[in-house]
């Protein structure tokens, strides 16, 4: 597999299978490091493999002389990254941005409106899906937004350069694998009881010191009231002696809902599948009664002569995050399987 430079504008300067590439895209990451015989790479030269969403743009290099020979390596933003460094924000006047109408035509509006027209050829297609979405104040990125935007509409976000252009276009989110264990290889652990109360004590010395209790239910939902007793309850104390009350029950929720992973889940997924940012793994085994889906959060690419392997971060399908990236590592989707665990990583098998 090759790797292909251009100049900025786009004309072809170079392409060899001789490179190393450590990338990464979704919610963090969205840069690259690549290094090889490349001549003519340098500051805002384009890379890409081509038919792949893996590319971007140089923003930088790095240089290392030991012994009289010199190395580069130059470093830039993915094409997600170019998105993400560019904000949405409300019209003046206007209290929120909200967009409506087929996917493709709306994606087409806000790559304009942040000005990357000339870096993303959207599809004019029909894609089939509609989107209504109001983005959060006072800003959002545009990756983040467009990702939270497509994931309301069950859809995902594509992106491949293809012939000298890097295209663009929204498809329904798919899910691989199903309730047949056998299609999907994984290696899991469950926990039942992690910690379900939280005593948080705050500012203050002895009995005038601020205390606060948070509880967990069964279903790992952080609240003010118990619902698990005896043997079944399971605390911890959190010690934040600075913090005032509210400062102790949003970080005190924040921990509580970090214990609330209900176990791990290693994945290792056929060769040639591959999924986006936004589709889903589903495996199941039902001698045991556990199951799981995760949704690809973050894909991590790294290429070696021409070699590629990739692994994938999954988060939660569910829940959008307020940095507009949907997905947290420890709160993994859940299915109704009988017994539940959540989920850690993704591997492709190579």
């Amino acid at each position: 597999m090759d790797i292909v430079v251009t100049s900025p504008d786009g004309t072809d300067l170079c392409s060899t299978s001789r490179f190393d590439l450590d990338l990464s895209f979704g919610e963090s990451g969205n840069n690259f490091e690549l290094s090889g015989d490349l001549p003519g790479a340098g500051r805002g030269c384009l890379v890409a493999i081509e038919g792949t969403e893996y590319g971007g743009v140089i923003d930088s290099v790095e240089l290392s002389v030991s012994g009289g020979r010199s190395s580069k390596k130059w470093l830039g933003r993915t094409w997600h990254g170019i998105l993400f460094s560019k904000l949405l924000v409300p019209d003046s006047g206007k209290d929120y941005l909200e967009v409506s109408g087929e996917a493709n035509d709306v994606l087409a509006q806000l790559v304009e409106r942040v000005g990357l027209s000339e870096v993303f050829s959207v599809s004019s297609d029909d894609s089939g899906i509609r989107v209504s979405h109001r983005f959060e104040r006072p800003f959002v990125t545009a990756y983040g937004g467009i990702v939270d935007m497509l994931h309301e509409a069950s859809s995902v976000l594509c992106i491949s350069r293809v012939q000298g252009e890097t295209r663009m276009w929204a498809a329904p989110a798919s899910v691989y694998g199903d309730v047949d264990s056998d299609l999907v290889d994984f290696r899991a652990t469950r926990s039942w009881r992690p910690v379900n109360h939280l005593h948080c004590a705050g500012t203050g010395e002895l009995s005038e010191r601020l205390t606060l209790d948070l509880y967990a239910d069964e279903n790992g939902r952080v609240s003010k009231k118990q619902t698990l007793f005896g043997i079944d309850e399971v605390s911890e104390g959190y010690d934040y002696s600075n913090a005032d009350m509210e400062r102790l029950e949003e970080d005190g929720r924040k921990r509580l809902e970090e214990y609330q992973s209900q176990g791990s889940v290693e994945v290792l997924l056929p060769a040639g599948v591959e999924l986006r940012v936004g589709d889903a793994a589903f495996a199941a085994d039902r001698s045991s009664g556990i199951g799981f889906q995760a949704v690809v959060a973050k894909k991590i690419v790294k290429a070696s002569s021409g070699v590629v392997t990739v692994d994938y971060e999954c988060g939660d399908s569910e829940t959008g995050s307020s940095g507009g990236i949907f997905g947290s590592a420890e709160t993994p989707t859940i299915v109704p399987i009988g017994d539940i665990i959540g989920i850690a990583t993704l591997m492709a098998d190579t």
